[in-house]
C-alpha cells in the first residue's frame, strides 16, 4: 500500500482528472471520506462492512452508513482511472470476475459450522482488472 502522502496525492490527481474529463466536482467532505474509505478497505482484513470498517478507521460506523446513503458517481471514478493509462489510443476493457467456491464440512477457513440455511455455503471471491485488447 502507498504511504499516506503518496496515496492522498494519487487520489487528488484522480479527483482533479474527474473534474477535467467529466466535469464532476467532489466536495471537501466527500474527498476526505473517499480517501479514508480507500485506505481502510486496503488496510483491513475480513469482510468489508460498516462495522469492520469502523474498527480500522477514525470514522464511526454511523459515518460510513451516512456517507453511503449519499450519491456518488462510481462509474465516473472507474472510467477516470481506466483513462489514466500510458497510451490512451490503445483499447482497454474493464473486467470483473466473480466466482463461488462451495464449502463442505467445517475445514474451510473463515466459514464456520453454522450458516444460513437458505444461502449456499461457501465463499465468493471477486477480482477486478483492466486488460489491454490486442
Amino acid at each position: 500500500m502507498l504511504p499516506h502522502p503518496l496515496f492522498a496525492t494519487a487520489l487528488e490527481y484522480i479527483f482533479a482528472k474527474m473534474m477535467v474529463i467529466y466535469n464532476v466536482q467532489i466536495g471537501a467532505w466527500q474527498r476526505q471520506f473517499l480517501m479514508e474509505l480507500f485506505q481502510v478497505v486496503l488496510r483491513m482484513r475480513g469482510r468489508v462492512n460498516f462495522t469492520n470498517m469502523a474498527r480500522y478507521s477514525t470514522f464511526s460506523e454511523q459515518t460510513f452508513r451516512r456517507h453511503f446513503q449519499k450519491a456518488f458517481r462510481w462509474v465516473t471514478l472507474n472510467l477516470t482511472i481506466l483513462r489514466l493509462r500510458r497510451h490512451p489510443k490503445e483499447p482497454l476493457i474493464g473486467v470483473f470476475d466473480c466466482t463461488f467456491v462451495p464449502k463442505s464440512g467445517t475445514e474451510s477457513y473463515g466459514i464456520g459450522r453454522f450458516s444460513r440455511s437458505h444461502a449456499p455455503r461457501g465463499s465468493a471471491p471477486a477480482a477486478r482488472a483492466a486488460c489491454e485488447v490486442s
